[in-house]
């Protein structure tokens, strides 16, 4: 009896989460540039990162991206530089952004977002007990789970990147891709 309650409260929750992700709008990712500045010494990143966006629905007022709690967005402006409002949820690492203007089917626009702070590792992780990021002065590790740029659908989005990062001499920059 409980074994099929468990399944049927299960499916009862994977359609629920099925609908919910279909009554979103939807945009993709195309592309991100992230040109970001990693400090050792005190444990911080700033970024600057661009997104080209391009929504799947027709008039998308709304988009919701993911940030690490520990990061601050500063500012997010489109393509011609007008400032995107925009509120924070800590409890699911959001970023919700409102659009100006709708925006329409299937053309493309960039989105500027700047933020820093300082990921030492204790930091909250999407994953509980799991470090995804930490900046200490021997080594820095930056992993997509850690969401440490802005991101949409996680898991579900592909996209391609450019990444340009700074860090201090001596140090060096690996990455997968």
């Amino acid at each position: 009896m409980f074994r099929r309650l468990g399944l049927v409260g299960f499916a009862f929750a994977a359609i629920l989460s099925a609908q919910e992700r279909a009554e979103r709008s939807r945009i993709h990712v195309d592309h991100y540039v992230i040109d970001a500045e990693i400090n050792p010494r005190t444990q911080t990143v700033s970024a600057v990162v661009q997104v080209r966006i391009t929504p799947v629905d027709d008039n998308i007022t709304t988009a919701s991206f993911e940030l690490n709690n520990a990061l601050n967005v500063s500012r997010i402006v489109d393509e011609t530089g007008r400032q995107i409002s925009a509120s924070r949820s800590t409890q699911d690492f959001s970023v919700r952004l409102s659009f100006p203007n709708p925006l329409q089917k299937g053309k493309s626009t960039t989105l500027t977002f700047t933020y820093d702070g300082r990921l030492a590792g204790n930091e909250d992780s999407p994953v509980y007990g799991i470090k995804f990021a930490s900046i200490q002065s021997d080594y820095t590790y930056l992993m997509y789970p850690a969401r440490w740029f802005p991101v949409y659908d996680y898991t579900i989005d592909r996209y391609s990147a450019d990444l340009r990062i700074t860090v201090p001499t001596g140090n060096r920059v690996i990455s997968s891709g």
